[in-house]
């Protein structure tokens, strides 16, 4: 897919082509790394100058036995989002979910931020596949926030904790997942853009999906 871009902009903008920006890297070559592009809400561009974050998933894999990693490089793009990351961003939410439930979930956090983005991630991956997730420091209050949600109501939740994102459209698609996620169990009919959830004859509501071909998707910038 690569060598049919001349450059960034020709990446992000491939209408029609599914986004696969992934690859699998040998066990070894993973482990004699010493510097891995890393993101977090801390720096606008290179957030591990150092390669912490990478020696503390390379002393987590050592023990391990697999012979090749799986590389995610399909990194979200946060604000400020240009047109060209706009237009990559619709379509990487088409598999952004099916990603966080069907990998492997490895994680090194920074100090503890209310980030609704990095809490939906938590919670997708918690309430959707088996075996759990440990409650490790880094973790442990995106963990207790997401137990409230059932309780407490979504909103609630996350009016209460003060989780936040750039964008109120962002933050209206993150709502609705985890009202969804929060209900939902086998044999349900679900209506994303309705906002309803039957069970047994019986209607839940939650906040409808955005429509996204009615705008532009980022609008609504928050402070």
């Amino acid at each position: 897919m690569l060598e049919r871009c001349n450059s960034l902009d020709d990446l992000l903008l491939q209408v029609g082509n599914p986004l696969m920006l992934w690859f699998f890297q040998r066990r070894s070559a993973f482990m004699s790394q010493r510097r891995m592009k890393n993101y977090f809400w801390r720096a606008q561009i290179q957030s591990d100058p150092d390669g912490e974050y990478l020696r503390l998933h390379q002393a987590e894999l050592e023990s391990r036995t697999w012979s090749y990693i799986w590389v995610d490089w399909t990194c979200m793009p946060q604000s400020l989002r240009l047109p060209q990351e706009e237009g990559y961003f619709h379509r990487y939410l088409q598999t952004m979910s099916d990603i966080i439930r069907n990998c492997g979930f490895m994680y090194f956090y920074p100090p503890f931020e209310p980030r609704l983005w990095i809490f939906y991630e938590i919670a997708k991956y918690k309430l959707t596949c088996v075996g759990g997730i440990a409650m490790t420091s880094d973790i442990e209050p995106f963990l207790k926030h997401i137990d409230e949600m059932p309780k407490t109501g979504v909103q609630a939740t996350l009016e209460k904790h003060k989780h936040r994102c750039s964008y109120d459209r962002d933050r209206q698609y993150l709502t609705s997942w985890l009202e969804l996620l929060t209900q939902t169990y086998p044999g349900v009919e679900l209506k994303r853009y309705e906002g309803t959830l039957v069970v047994n004859g019986e209607m839940h509501t939650f906040t409808p999906f955005p429509q996204w071909n009615d705008g532009k998707y980022s609008q609504g910038q928050l402070a």
